[in-house]
């Protein structure tokens, strides 16, 4: 898949800091799931697509920090977004800042 992290299973980012800025592809891509934690400093952009996505589930928890930006949804969790006691800064140049084709929980 084309993005600047790209992993055919799961993305976890469990504290540490990670940049990942692509043109045409994604920032980053996790097949089965994206999840950021314990602290975690993301900065995930793309030009032209998703800042984050996954046909799977996005979660961003336990004081995480992410800043999303992309052409379509910054961020994109195909089955679900959650998002709890974190923070999140999401753009998107020509479409929603946060989308899933299920739940988007904001705790």
């Amino acid at each position: 898949y084309d993005a600047a992290l790209s992993a055919e299973g799961n993305v976890k980012v469990d504290g540490g800091k990670i940049i990942a800025k692509s043109v045409y592809g994604c920032g980053i891509y996790g097949k089965d799931g994206v999840d950021i934690r314990n602290g975690a400093e993301v900065t995930a952009k793309s030009t032209n697509s998703n800042g984050i996505y996954t046909k799977s589930a996005i979660s961003i928890s336990n004081g995480a920090t992410v800043e999303a930006e992309g052409y379509w949804p910054a961020v994109f969790g195909s089955t679900g977004v959650t998002i709890t006691n974190s923070t999140v800064k999401a753009t998107s140049s020509d479409d929603v800042a946060i989308f899933s084709r299920a739940d988007a929980i904001i705790i």
